[in-house]
């Protein structure tokens, strides 16, 4: 009986929605609602509504294998918008869909005024978009995953960001080996502010 909060996963540049499924089990048994999203094309495989396996689209591998922000900012940047806009639109989507079925059995039971959102690398650089993007989203945990939708542009080589604070709490979650790399990695320079 009653609403929970509900939690939306993001995986990771080659993951799959299932990659997690111990940090779902986790919050699933002490009260939240856990949904995660396939990005077609962008995981590794997914499953369309008739059954049949897509594949993740090379040409986006492709480009995941070559993205250098060190060498080429800009192309970086572009690579950036276009993989933030068609995950922050899944991600969007998924939760408009959720808060539009309040009658449905599973998605009755998400509390309308806790929504979190989680993800892994390239699935925290959207999740921490959509957090900024939304006002519905009370908090984000992005686990090793750069404010890649704050990059506003690039000057003299360097990106530039969104100059305002980001306005809901976050955890960002850091392997030892990703740690100390940070101020290396230009995509991460605003992560730096809020370690």
């Amino acid at each position: 009986d009653g609403t929970y909060p509900l939690v939306v996963f993001s995986h990771g540049a080659l993951g799959i929605r299932d990659s997690n499924p111990s940090m779902f089990t986790d919050l699933a048994s002490h009260g939240y609602v856990v949904v995660s999203v396939d990005h077609t094309s962008h995981a590794l495989f997914s499953t369309d509504a008739s059954g049949h396996r897509v594949w993740i689209d090379g040409g986006y591998l492709s480009d995941i294998r070559s993205e250098d922000a060190s060498k080429d900012p800009e192309r970086s940047h572009r690579y950036y918008r276009e993989w933030m806009g068609l995950r922050m639109t899944d991600l969007d989507f998924v939760i408009d869909h959720i808060l539009g079925h309040p009658g449905d059995p599973v998605f009755g039971l998400v509390d309308p005024g806790r929504i979190g959102l989680a993800g892994h690398s390239l699935g925290g650089a959207a999740v921490l978009g959509v957090g900024r993007s939304r006002t519905d989203v009370a908090a984000v945990l992005a686990l090793e995953a750069p404010f890649l939708a704050d990059i506003r542009g690039v000057e003299n080589g360097a990106f530039t960001w969104d100059p305002d604070p980001y306005p809901v709490p976050v955890l960002c979650v850091y392997s030892d080996s990703a740690w100390d790399h940070l101020d290396e990695w230009p995509q991460y320079r605003r992560n730096l502010e809020v370690a």
